[in-house]
């Protein structure tokens, strides 16, 4: 069974893995007007996933930090 923290550290491996393959992708669109503005949504919307664990982890935190 996994726990958390080696759950965490994948998770963390494979965000940044995943946004490095969007980034790598998004280089190789056309730099028409239409690939430009697929180029930027899909590296915003593709490296933004590694802000969301941290933000999670973030807001567990301060909710804790509350409740006592």
């Amino acid at each position: 069974m996994i726990d958390n923290k080696e759950f965490s550290k994948g998770l963390k491996k494979r965000t940044r893995k995943f946004a490095v393959s969007i980034i790598q992708l998004s280089s190789t669109l056309p730099s028409t007007p239409e690939g430009m503005v697929i180029r930027n949504q899909i590296t915003k919307s593709g490296t933004s996933i590694g802000a969301n664990p941290a933000l999670l982890n973030s807001l567990r935190l301060n909710c804790i930090k509350h409740m006592h």
